[in-house]
């Protein structure tokens, strides 16, 4: 697709793209942001997300490149050059004005039929398929691994931004977040760092509550292979409480969980 569209098709592309929105398949809607499939002669299904920033703050933030939608462009291009598997950025452009107000577009590939990293889990869980489970997690464990050994941080990974394709594959989504580490040692990474376990560790419990063990060796997995510092691992361990306690406010479910 980058070598059929250039940036002008592209803009023309997805402006026209705005006004047949109710021809579409829309996958995912909300105030200032929607994601379709839709078809593209030459490459056939592809995935567009557009995002709506028409005001003054958009309007500098796509000045200095700094809106979510370059964040999720920059976030795919980092994934593709390190090897975590993530969608394929075809294409990525501002949006002449139109109609519905849509700013910003990216492409990229269509993963096809998915399901989310945490259905998947609860799925291989209450199948009682151990070994699939485990290689399962394993790949969690692989991905958060290359993210960090390839540079980077990503304070939203977890089992809700990961999905899982129709063959096992398991690709992340959603990567606006990800930020290139510069000075890995420093108090401010190690604190992002912390927010990313912390967040993956989170996104895990929801998935096998209220199994505390499976949650307890899952951490014990992911220290072993990431050597945190002990600040990574002390935010981890708040983000982990925080998200036991919003358990049990909003299902009344009690988890007391003890990372290593």
């Amino acid at each position: 697709m980058a070598e059929a569209f250039t940036q002008s098709h592209l803009k023309e592309w997805t402006h026209q793209l705005c006004r047949t929105l109710d021809d579409v398949d829309v996958i995912y809607r909300k105030r200032n942001r929607i994601v379709i499939r839709t078809h593209v002669e030459q490459h056939g299904s592809v995935i567009v997300k557009m995002y709506a920033r028409p005001d003054w703050k958009g309007f500098l933030r796509r000045v200095t490149r700094s809106g979510t939608c370059d964040y999720d462009w920059k976030g795919l291009l980092a994934f593709q050059r390190i090897g975590v598997r993530a969608p394929e950025p075809l294409g990525h452009c501002h949006i002449p004005a139109n109609p519905a107000h849509f700013t910003d577009a990216i492409i990229m590939e269509d993963l096809g039929d998915c399901t989310t990293a945490t259905d998947h889990l609860k799925m291989l869980i209450e199948d009682n398929r151990i070994d699939d489970q485990l290689a399962f997690e394993e790949a969690l464990i692989v991905i958060t691994q290359q993210i960090i050994e390839g540079g980077y941080v990503d304070t939203d990974h977890g089992l809700v931004n990961s999905l899982v394709r129709t063959d096992g594959e398991l690709c992340r989504m959603d990567v606006e977040l990800v930020r290139k580490i510069h000075s890995p040692h420093s108090k401010r990474s190690r604190t992002a760092y912390g927010f990313m376990f912390g967040r993956l560790l989170s996104s895990y419990i929801f998935a096998v509550q209220p199994d505390v063990q499976a949650v307890e060796s899952f951490a014990f997995r992911v220290k072993e292979r990431m050597h945190p510092s002990t600040l990574a691992w002390q935010i981890a361990a708040q983000c982990v409480d925080m998200a036991t306690e919003r358990q049990f406010q909003e299902i009344g479910l009690r988890m007391t969980i003890t990372l290593p």
